[in-house]
């Protein structure tokens, strides 16, 4: 916080002893002079003009000398002091003939000004020093000139009486001043020496801060701006610019106060609004699927979302004329309403790639029909952009010295024919199944694509699993005489360049920008990898095109562009978000912002995304140089469109050409009853007037218009108005008004309040500051601190009235929804009776999104309400870590931490604990005592709680698991039940729900589950991470909930699987990570019913964020990205082992989840060969499967052949050994997995033939 001293001398002579050695203002009566505590009576201002007019008279009757004394003061003789007062009185008439104003700062970190005002005719009050803080409490002295003689011998008596004043104006001046006890203390320094002022109370009344304040300003500024005129127009001019600066800040502080108060009460109802209306939306959505389910046997709503199938009534496929084709200035929108297939067809044969291949014309046809109709009639994203995106890679690898192959020899990328039927394909579907939103919008309104893919490259991971499963139909595959070599070739390349951001990488198209540049000069054109690189840049090139484009075709484009933006922004603030960015520039998909954002976005897009894409690809082909001069062009343009709507819209009128050049301004009027000031703010095009009086603030704030009601010219009326403060402007009262007299022109200000006081106040800081620095370069520092400043406000306050607007339109859209999906619920409701079904209870069916078509986990028959638990055993539990406090009554809907199960207390859990007589609970309790122990041995647990670890034991847990238990006791071992509000009911329902959605592998199951949330808890804790860095309870629990639900929903069969047999799951997931996309894409799609949702606890923001770590921690987990994220770790090792926030926190802690998923080899022998066993055991099921189709049993999966020691000693070697050493160099602690991985390894030595 700030504050303000003021140190003045007080023009009135107010009695009374005031601190050290002073006086204090004479209590406040009508008609005498300021009063004690520094209320000031209505009449001083005309008392201090009548003692003005009779200056002879005071000074006969001279100073009364026992007022001017104190018994803390060294007293000198009277004739001393009375010999001393000429001096006294010259000195200060030559130094301190104005007041003099500059911001310290004191002990305390709080700033203060200092001020100076002479009186040469007053004696009795020579020199009051006061303090101001924020909040308006004002301290301050009284020093009559027989004080300060006083005051200098006692402490300066070496300095003479105009040194004296010299040095008290220097250390006013330069800062050499301090002060302490709140501003009731200050000790100036004078060269060697130093006099100190105590200061005493005079209240935070608007009187006090009139006072000692405002009204001594006045002649600091007055007397400022006649100082070297020159000088103070030079900086007039920086003042002017500051105005704004000021203004704009001080309006934010303003509103964010009002629009806070005003936006909680609109979030907490348009969040309980879109809550309601999102379970309206699950219902409704169940309700369809139980009507989808009784209708066709069962078929989800995942089953049928790619189900392709021959088109019908397809029109025959012919040649079009592309004479213009291969020209990059060709319009495109001519072929609007052309068949895809057409315009395929015409390239494909072009490219002779019909007859290379032996394409089936039929199929050819029919494929690209049904792409044709998967393309959604979006007013942009189209069958007509995937005819100009072909055209496009058409003219770039043809025209523009791309494409190097049969028939032309000079181009620059070697293409074979499959890597032009990867382009062409590749650019043809670009846009197939696109819903008109962007990534961003999906992950934001958690839609079911977002869900699928696990909120990563969403439209991406889409449109190849469409096309993918669409080629699967045999009527449509026009890759079916490709042989198996080919076949891959093809569709790797179409999955790299499609697929621009994959998981493998993790890359953003810029990082792959950047590292395509870094290595430019070393690529081999010729290589593979490479050439799919520069096609993946070649598309984006075509992708973005409509930026580097003949101007009347770049501007038709974007309208289009334009619209499908703005209905994306519309569907997002309905749903209560603010509108998104396009790719993130300015320009928002809020249409009302159109004006304002639209031109400056399109030259950020050019500069930021074309350009950079163009200027590197000109370095390998020289012939997109005119793509650079175009997209220049449309640049220029951008730029001349944004300066003119700056132009309209700030009105560079003489009024604003005034504003701009106009300082602020200070004056009194006439009666000196009020302090008047101006203040021009440009940005809003208005002027500000303040008023200050002993009682009130008045303020009003003048636009153009309402300035000529005044004056009829606005910019002479702001002049008009200026000068008259200078010459002290004539003034009365009204009930609620200042009104200024200007000369027959009334000019009225309104009563504010304390805020407005506030800008006044900075007003008159900015001045003092900028007034006192000595340099130009301190002042330009100043205006460009808040020049950013500035730059940080703004888009604050436009996300407020964002918010604002947001929030109001999302009640709005709710509501509306709400009846509307009511209406269709009772309408599903009757269908459903009508068809025989069952809509009793809150819930009709589970919608549990499973990939293998399991309508409901395994061994679940019904969706749980709060398990059915040994509540006993879960008590113990958790009275262990969160006992019930004495004497508290248990409230379930106060309680949620504890709604299904109240703990015991302290001493019942003792009692309890020492007389446990039940033989399995005591068993159980045993066994997680040594939760915290690297030895913890589910498989104990998991028998004692549901009788085996056999398959059986795994799918029948009426009381729960190892899993259940084993996270129940972590939740409340680390307090996340009351630290992060969880509600227990929630918690019990997910964790039944997540353990009985493990399949009863031998080794995938939730035992296992329950084994590296184990591991993971205690690498953070023993191991040290939480400690080593820093990690949150919140990342903690990420973690923890990423070990649950790592492998949740495995089919038992590892991703080479998937991949080799090109199942519905690897078409699905495009062969990337297709398990660990199975776990957090089912999970979540869970969580989306409310009583299976932990996350539900969490703001928005903050649920988005934690399921970003959880995911990431999962499919780090594939151990198709393990030598990456290896190296990736001992890369940040050999720079820093710091990782506390951001991507190197996420890093460590994937990490710690991997190690605790291959953990087993580095455990006591006893657990490890029983995760062994269990292990074999699947690898082998895998192994009968391959066998059974014909397939090559994989290494290590065949029962019959298969030796366990060799693959056990070269996993350790290989995968486990390098990771568990590298986390023992980051953890020292866990330095003891990698000894019982070494002895486990010995053992294999020992018994090689097992």
């Amino acid at each position: 916080s700030k504050a303000t001293v003021s140190v003045l001398y007080w023009p009135s002579p107010p009695p009374g002893p005031m601190g050290c050695g002073g006086s204090t203002p004479a209590p406040k009566e009508a008609g005498t002079a300021p009063g004690k505590g520094g209320e000031p009576g209505a009449g001083a201002a005309t008392e201090r003009k009548n003692k003005e007019d009779k200056p002879s008279e005071r000074n006969k009757t001279g100073p009364n000398k026992e007022e001017q004394t104190t018994d803390n003061v060294d007293k000198k003789p009277a004739d001393t002091a009375h010999a001393q007062l000429p001096d006294i009185v010259s000195g200060r008439e030559k130094y301190f003939s104005h007041p003099v104003l500059k911001e310290v700062k004191a002990d305390d970190k709080k700033y203060y000004i200092v001020c100076a005002f002479g009186e040469p005719q007053d004696s009795l009050h020579g020199l009051t020093i006061a303090t101001r803080s924020d909040a308006g409490m004002v301290h301050a002295v009284t020093w009559s000139d027989a004080d300060i003689i006083a005051h200098k011998a006692k402490k300066a008596e070496k300095l003479t009486a105009s040194t004296f004043w010299k040095a008290f104006s220097t250390s006013i001046t330069k800062g050499d001043l301090k002060i302490t006890k709140e501003g009731t203390k200050v000790e100036f320094s004078l060269k060697s020496a130093s006099i100190t002022a105590e200061l005493s109370p005079q209240g935070d009344t608007s009187a006090s801060n009139f006072s000692f304040i405002s009204r001594p300003f006045v002649a600091y500024y007055r007397a400022k701006i006649k100082v070297g005129e020159e000088e103070s127009a030079k900086i007039q001019k920086k003042e002017a610019i500051l105005n704004t600066y000021e203004s704009t800040i001080f309006t934010f502080e303003t509103k964010r106060g009002e629009t806070e108060a005003m936006l909680s009460p609109l979030r907490v109802e348009a969040r309980d609004l879109r809550m309601k209306v999102q379970n309206l939306e699950n219902k409704v959505k169940q309700m369809k699927s139980q009507i989808m389910q009784i209708r066709e046997g069962g078929i989800t709503e995942l089953d049928k979302m790619y189900a392709c199938s021959a088109p019908s009534n397809v029109e025959e496929v012919k040649t079009l004329p592309m004479e213009k084709w291969g020209s990059w200035d060709f319009d495109s929108s001519i072929l609007n309403g052309t068949p895809l297939s057409h315009v395929a067809y015409t390239l494909f044969q072009h490219y002779n790639l019909i007859t290379k291949f032996d394409i089936d014309v039929g199929r050819f046809t029919n494929f690209w029909t049904a792409i044709e109709r998967g393309c959604n009639n979006n007013p942009f994203h189209n069958t007509n952009r995937s005819i100009e995106v072909m055209l496009s890679m058409h003219c770039i690898i043809s025209t523009l010295g791309f494409g190097k192959f049969e028939g032309k020899e000079d181009g620059k990328i070697t293409m074979h024919p499959e890597d032009i039927l990867a382009s062409f394909l590749s650019a043809g579907i670009v846009d197939v199944d696109h819903p008109g939103l962007d990534n961003n919008c999906l992950v934001r309104g958690k839609e079911f694509l977002s869900t699928l893919y696990s909120d990563l490259f969403i439209l991406e991971q889409n449109r190849l699993t469409y096309v993918f499963e669409l080629i699967e139909n045999d009527t449509c595959n026009i890759l079916h005489t490709l042989d198996a070599d080919q076949l891959k070739d093809v569709r790797d390349t179409v999955v790299e360049v499609l697929f621009m951001k994959a998981n493998a990488k993790m890359q953003t198209m810029a990082e792959k920008l950047a590292e395509f540049k870094e290595k430019l000069t070393l690529y081999d054109w010729t290589r593979k990898d490479d050439v799919r690189l520069a096609l993946t840049m070649a598309l984006r090139c075509a992708d973005i095109s409509i930026w580097a484009r003949e101007q009347g075709i770049h501007k038709e484009r974007l309208q289009v562009l334009v619209e499908e933006f703005y209905l994306q922004g519309d569907t997002e603030i309905s749903n209560g978000f603010q509108a998104s960015s396009f790719m993130d520039s300015c320009w928002t998909a809020d249409r009302n912002k159109h004006r304002q954002d639209f031109p400056l976005g399109q030259v950020q897009v050019i500069d930021n995304v074309v350009l950079p894409l163009l200027e590197t690809m000109q370095q390998i082909l020289p012939e997109f140089e005119m793509l650079m001069d175009l997209a220049n062009t449309n640049r220029k343009y951008w730029i001349s469109e944004n300066e003119e709507r700056q132009a309209k819209e700030q009105g560079k009128g003489p009024f604003a050409t005034c504003l701009s050049e106009q300082a602020k301004c200070f004056g009194t009027t006439e009666d000196k009853s009020a302090v008047v000031a101006t203040l021009p703010h440009f940005d809003e095009a208005k002027f500000y007037v303040m008023a200050v009086t002993q009682d009130d603030m008045y303020f009003s704030a003048f636009d153009e218009e309402k300035l000529k009601a005044y004056g009829g010219d606005a910019p002479a009326m702001v002049q008009h108005v200026n000068e008259a403060l200078v010459n002290d402007v004539a003034s009365s009262r009204g009930e609620h008004t200042l009104v200024l007299d200007l000369g027959g022109k009334a000019l009225e200000i309104e009563k504010a309040g304390p805020n407005q006081y506030a800008l006044f106040m900075k007003s008159c800081q900015s001045f003092m500051k900028l007034r006192n620095f000595t340099k130009d370069r301190d002042i330009d520092g100043e205006l460009e601190e808040n020049k950013k400043a500035v730059g940080k406000i703004r888009p604050v306050l436009v996300n407020y009235e964002d918010e604002f607007k947001v929030c109001r339109h999302c009640i709005d859209s709710c509501k509306e929804k709400e009846t509307n999906l009511l209406k269709e619920e009772q309408k599903l409701s009757q269908e459903i009776v009508s068809l025989g079904g069952d809509t009793t209870g809150d819930e009709i069916v589970a919608c549990v999104r499973n990939p293998l078509a399991a309508p409901m986990p395994v061994g679940v028959a019904v969706v749980p309400d709060c398990r059915d638990i040994d509540e006993e055993i879960f008590k113990i539990v958790k009275s262990a870590y969160d006992p019930w406090e004495e004497g508290v009554e248990h409230d379930e809907e106060k309680h949620i931490f504890a709604n299904v199960i109240r703990p015991y207390t302290a001493s019942e859990f003792a009692q309890v604990t020492a007389n446990l007589e039940n033989e399995k609970r005591l068993a159980i309790w045993k066994l997680l005592q040594d939760i915290d122990e690297w030895d913890y041995d589910v498989f104990s647990l998991q028998k004692e709680m549901s009788g085996s670890y056999t398959h059986e034991g795994l799918v029948h847990q009426p009381n729960g698991g190892s899993l259940f238990l084993t996270c129940y006791a972590l939740f409340y071992k680390y307090g996340f039940m009351r630290k992060l509000g969880l509600n227990e009911k929630t918690v019990i329902n997910w964790l039944s729900i997540v353990e009985a959605g493990y399949h009863p592998n031998p080794y995938h199951n939730s035992m296992h589950a329950a084994d590296v949330l184990h591991v993971s808890h205690y690498i953070l804790n023993k191991g040290k991470l939480i400690e080593k860095c820093k990690v949150s309870d919140e990342d903690v629990f990420c973690t923890l909930f990423a070990a649950c639900v790592h492998d949740y929903n495995h089919p038992g069969i590892n991703n080479a699987f998937h991949v080799k047999t090109q199942n519905y799951l690897a078409v699905l997931f495009n062969d990337r990570s297709v398990n660990e996309n199975i776990h957090t894409s089912s999970v979540f799609e869970l969580m989306r019913l409310d009583r299976f949702n932990i996350l539900s606890v969490f703001e928005p923001a903050k649920r988005t964020e934690l399921r970003e770590v959880i995911v990431d921690l999962v499919l780090g987990t594939d151990m198709g990205l393990h030598a990456q994220i290896l190296t990736r770790f001992k890369k940040k090792l050999e720079v820093s082992s710091k990782m506390t926030s951001g991507e190197d926190l996420k890093l460590a802690l994937t990490m710690a989840v991997k190690m605790a998923d291959i953990s087993n080899c580095g455990r006591p022998q006893k657990l490890y060969h029983g995760w062994c066993h269990q292990l074999a055991d699947e690898f082998s099921m895998q192994g009968d499967r391959e066998r059974l189709m014909g397939l090559a049993v994989s290494p290590f999966m065949d029962r019959y052949t298969t030796v366990m020691s060799k693959g056990q000693t070269a996993f350790m070697n290989y995968i486990v050994v390098p990771l568990f050493e590298c986390m023992a160099e980051f953890l020292p602690s866990m330095a003891h997995a990698t000894e019982l991985t070494e002895q486990n390894k010995y053992f294999w030595q020992e018994h090689e033939d097992w």
